[in-house]
């Protein structure tokens, strides 16, 4: 399989997950739930994130059952795989080797996000003095991508929100492939990868928190949280890779990167749906995207069809703004409202949303009155793209739960 084995030194992953934040590095560099930054919204133990250090170790215990590889397919595996299908296939090479590692039905799929169009665009950017620099590296036999590499990080030549801001124009087909893995129900869990597990994975892992409403400041907060798993992997010797991948700069995550792909996406293509639509992905795909990844129990259908207790949503209710939204009974659970204070000052969101009051209903009784924290969402199973998607925002809701160690997904006793 074209990946590096795990450093040495790494032991093996135990069972239990860290339920917040990054997850300690046992068989793993740069190793994370996708999931983890957000998970009042998102459901843990559905995608993983990771650099192209990780062990069989890693995906046995964690019951990963596909791997992403976002890099540059190697010979082999081009032989293998049908690089014009509009989804991946398994890689036979790469299968039959983590087979051969001690991972039983492993499903490795290749999506190289680097594509030629975006190769093409980097080399039609260069400085001239960089020709040559390529040029004498080629002619030497060595990788054009030991100077590549630290060209890109140096935001005088290129700088990762510039190389961001290239691939989403530029491998726009190649990220719908991507997209479209995590839209098919049947490839969970998922482990994404690149080299670094920073710029390729943070850009897919960025759009797919995005897909999700995922607030800007906790995508930058995973996204940063690379720099410091690099650096630290960097001083424990951990990054068995060339020098030039090594650089400072190289494996650098700052948030005014992160910050300049969001930024780039909502102001040439209005949204994340509006350019995941521009890359080829459908609606629906969108959708059941959105399905695999949120809690059950915020996938609210419209205004006036609130969910039922037949739709998995019996543990939990929505009061609204007004006084008679509260339902008790196991038709319903209650209608939120429209934002009554969005364009008039008190509130900032650009999204028209939803907002209530999420409160635990006890089956066959009465409600609970025990409130949660107010929280603002939007219909998530749209019946058109010009409808507005989930939004969290500003609304008391705190990161990594709904307060009290309690999130959307689990019972409060």
């Amino acid at each position: 399989m074209a990946r590096e084995s795990a450093p040495a030194g790494i032991g093996r992953d135990p069972q239990a997950a860290s339920p917040h934040g990054a997850q300690p590095n046992y068989g793993a560099l740069n190793f994370r739930d996708a999931a983890a930054v957000w998970d009042c919204a998102l459901q843990c133990g559905r995608i993983f994130r990771s650099s192209q250090f990780y062990s069989a170790d890693v995906i046995n215990n964690r019951g990963i059952k596909t791997i992403l590889d976002l890099r540059k397919l190697k010979e082999p595996c081009k032989k293998e795989n049908d690089l014009s299908a509009p989804v991946p296939s398994p890689c036979r090479v790469c299968c039959n080797k983590w087979q051969t590692d001690g991972v039983p039905n492993p499903c490795v799929l290749h999506v190289d996000l680097i594509s030629t169009t975006l190769k093409m665009h980097i080399v039609a950017k260069m400085p001239c003095k960089m020709w040559w620099e390529v040029a004498k590296t080629v002619y030497k036999g060595d990788d054009p991508a030991a100077v590549l590499c630290p060209a890109i990080a140096d935001s005088n030549i290129f700088g990762f929100k510039w190389f961001y801001a290239a691939i989403l124009d530029k491998s726009k087909e190649n990220i719908a492939k991507a997209i479209r893995v995590f839209a098919d129900e049947s490839n969970y869990p998922i482990l994404v990868h690149c080299v670094h597990g920073k710029d390729r994975t943070g850009l897919i892992v960025m759009l797919l928190q995005s897909l999700c409403g995922v607030p800007k400041q906790s995508i930058v907060k995973d996204y940063t949280e690379s720099d410091q798993q690099l650096k630290k992997g960097k001083e424990a010797n951990e990054l068995k890779m060339a020098d030039y991948l090594k650089h400072d700069a190289v494996i650098a995550a700052v948030p005014t990167d992160c910050e300049g792909a969001l930024k780039h996406i909502e102001e040439k293509y209005g949204s994340v749906d509006g350019y995941l639509e521009n890359c080829g992905v459908t609606p629906e795909e969108i959708q059941k995207t959105r399905t695999n990844l949120l809690h059950r129990k915020i996938l609210v259908c419209s205004e006036s069809e609130p969910l039922k207790a037949s739709d998995g949503a019996e543990l939990l209710g929505v009061e609204s703004n007004g006084s008679s939204a509260r339902s008790t009974g196991a038709s319903g659970i209650g209608c939120p409202t429209w934002c009554p204070s969005q364009g008039a000052g008190g509130c900032k969101s650009k999204v028209r949303h939803m907002v209530g009051k999420a409160y635990r209903k006890v089956v066959g009784a009465r409600a609970d009155t025990i409130p949660y924290p107010r929280y603002a969402y939007t219909p998530l199973l749209r019946h058109s793209s010009s409808e507005p998607n989930l939004h969290f925002e500003d609304m008391g809701v705190s990161e990594g739960g709904m307060g009290n160690g309690t999130t959307i997904g689990q019972q409060r006793d």
